[in-house]
């Protein structure tokens, strides 16, 4: 199975993931354990496991940018992200599984294109503040567009849950980063979303699923 990958210059490239994806779902899964109530399917277990690589992107990301700058926005997504990752974590552990982030350091991650996204994303946010906002909010915009798709493909109610709670967290870092940028002259369009998806996210005080963005 190969997938591609674009970088924020545009450019493609074809990745095999399959030995990333046995290895990941491998912290998933456990013959051991009495079966659950609401088990997961094989796609919910991928889209866990991405959503908390994604989790630990931002929470790197805005570390390495609230080190280079020191502004409070960057302090604000680390520690959001930080703790969003926390509450991930206990409903893993809650649910008897392995974190499939335990081994990794700062800087690192499994998948091939969240290592890309990370190097690039540092080298363009240490060139400038103003290219540091745009990498934070950007990266706060794909992340939640990728859980929205997620949610779409999850059924299992222990999980959606998690996944409503994050999905405010993500709405409210964005309204506060386009508020921020705004304040400071700087006008971003969205570069994954749809005109109409962002735009009712930032006016929006809260929103969960795709119904409210509709």
């Amino acid at each position: 199975m190969k997938t591609k990958i674009s970088n924020m210059f545009g450019t493609k490239e074809e990745i095999s993931i399959w030995p990333v994806l046995l290895c990941l779902l491998f912290f998933l899964n456990s013959s051991i354990l009495p079966p659950r109530e609401n088990p997961f399917s094989e796609n919910e277990k991928l889209g866990l496991v991405l959503t908390m690589e994604e989790l630990k992107l931002s929470q790197d990301v805005n570390e390495f940018l609230r080190n280079k700058w020191g502004l409070d926005v960057f302090v604000s997504n680390q520690q959001n992200a930080f703790w969003d990752l926390q509450k991930m974590k206990r409903f893993l552990k809650n649910q008897d599984r392995n974190n499939p982030l335990e081994f990794l350091s700062e800087g690192k991650f499994n998948f091939p294109e969240h290592q890309e996204i990370y190097n690039t994303y540092v080298l363009r946010g240490n060139a400038s503040i103003n290219g540091g906002l745009y990498v934070a909010i950007s990266l706060q915009e794909a992340n939640c567009l990728k859980l929205l798709d997620r949610v779409d493909q999850t059924t299992n109610p222990d999980l959606l849950d998690n996944y409503r709670d994050l999905l405010l967290s993500y709405g409210n870092s964005l309204r506060e980063m386009h508020k921020g940028m705004a304040e400071l002259g700087l006008i971003y369009t969205p570069q994954f979303m749809s005109d109409q998806t962002y735009e009712t996210i930032i006016n929006k005080k809260e929103f969960y699923f795709e119904n409210d963005i509709m």
